[in-house]
């Protein structure tokens, strides 16, 4: 999902819908032998993608997929296996077909990867204020904003200055990302920029080919920045581009991180449609720090304080107060 988009990682894990269609053998024979090409000549690590590739049609072969009857069970079947084979929670399938439906109509044709612009301006998006859940004053004069996911686009940029000039006179910030499952931006680092300098280099995307993208936050934004001490709440919920945001001012030394470890699922992935019934997602980009190695794939965020998740935010509010 690249075409000009930063931090576009889809929210982490499938979707599940009503009960379909009972299905054939063969149908189900040929959404595996697509799903399992398509993982083959996408995914971002090709040696491992290859072996992903192999290992399902090996599951697919085996029987295991047999007692399917229909396209719900199908999907329920394959991510058990891919999750199985991959422990990447970007590489999933999923059974939606008015979501296909949206995707091909973005597209123009069939089976091209694409960057789901319809997660950034739908009704979903807008009944959920774009992922701003709470925003709220604390005692002592500390800021609070609760992110359900992460939706900064056009439509979603209003919610975001708001909420900014809100808390702009706090003595201290706490963003709270648990149990946040990603998300993204199709404008830009905008939320990162309100914390860094202008045009600060914050991760580099590599794609399977080693071709490397390096995001940046935007030189465009005249809001004011928030300069005073910034706590990000974090757990095993915590996924995808909610990850990468608490990852950068980590490493920016910015915030203070808190909380368990997240969740690990640092890839960037595509959709491509399998048939009218399924969507695939596919690990495209590796996110990696600027001239490094570094990344939070697998091993997840690591706090800088530890402590269990419903205690994270009375613990920030308690090092914001000796501020």
């Amino acid at each position: 999902m690249m075409k000009k988009m930063i931090f576009t990682f889809l929210l982490f894990g499938p979707v599940y819908h009503g009960a379909s269609q009972e299905l054939s053998k063969k149908e189900i024979k040929e959404a595996c032998r697509e799903i399992a090409a398509l993982i083959q000549s996408n995914y971002v690590l090709e040696a491992r993608g290859s072996q992903i590739a192999a290992a399902f049609l090996e599951h697919a072969g085996d029987g295991r997929f047999n007692r399917v009857q229909n396209w719900n069970q199908l999907d329920s079947a394959i991510n058990s296996s891919l999750t199985e084979i991959s422990g990447d929670g970007h590489l999933y399938v999923r059974h939606d077909p008015q979501f296909v439906q949206e995707l091909k109509s973005e597209w123009k044709e069939d089976k091209t990867g694409g960057d789901a612009q319809t997660f950034f301006n739908n009704e979903k998006a807008y009944h959920s204020n774009f992922g701003f859940k709470q925003v709220e004053i604390l005692d002592g004069n500390i800021g609070y904003i609760q992110l359900s996911n992460i939706n900064i686009s056009n439509e979603s940029l209003e919610t975001l200055f708001a909420t900014m000039a809100f808390v702009r006179n706090t003595n201290a910030l706490i963003i709270d990302l648990r149990d946040n499952g990603g998300g993204g931006s199709n404008v830009g680092a905008v939320l990162e920029t309100f914390f860094l300098e202008k045009n600060t280099a914050l991760l580099a995307f590599t794609d399977r080919n080693g071709r490397a993208e390096t995001v940046s936050t935007v030189s465009w934004l005249t809001e004011k920045p928030y300069t005073k001490p910034v706590f990000v709440l974090i757990n095993k919920g915590t996924a995808s581009a909610a990850e990468a945001f608490a990852f950068v001012l980590k490493h920016q030394h910015r915030a203070t991180i808190i909380g368990e470890p997240s969740a690990g699922a640092a890839f960037m992935n595509n959709y491509f449609v399998i048939n009218d019934n399924l969507v695939l997602s596919v690990s495209m980009k590796a996110p990696f720090l600027p001239g490094t190695q570094t990344t939070w794939q697998g091993a997840g965020v690591k706090p800088d304080i530890t402590v269990a998740t419903d205690r994270a935010k009375e613990k920030a509010i308690a090092l914001a107060l000796s501020e």
